[in-house]
């Protein structure tokens, strides 16, 4: 799914990449090199105020897509899996595990 084929409500949420930091719209592809390279999105203030706050390393899938969901915070892991707060393109909040 490309950007422009987001839904215009998400878009114009303001974002920043968990990876460089750098601002733009909510769940839109970073275009610095190394994000870009990662597959890095931008995600919504909120969650990035959270990992800032947390003082942990950003985990490696927070700012990713896994399937059609944007990855937007860690909320716990164990033997078998991580699971996330993830979005989904219409912007509505879930939750998903992802095997270890």
């Amino acid at each position: 799914m490309t950007d422009s084929s987001l839904p215009t409500a998400i878009v114009q949420v303001p974002g920043r990449c968990p990876l460089c930091e750098e601002p733009g719209a909510a769940a839109s592809a970073c275009d610095q090199t190394i994000c870009v390279r990662k597959g890095h999105h931008r995600i919504p203030p909120a969650d990035f105020d959270a990992i800032k706050q947390t003082r942990r390393p950003a985990d490696p899938l927070i700012g990713t897509r896994i399937g059609a969901w944007l990855a937007v915070a860690q909320l716990g892991a164990g033997a078998f899996g991580v699971v996330y707060r993830v979005h989904d393109d219409k912007g509505r909040t879930h939750s998903a595990v992802a095997p270890r």
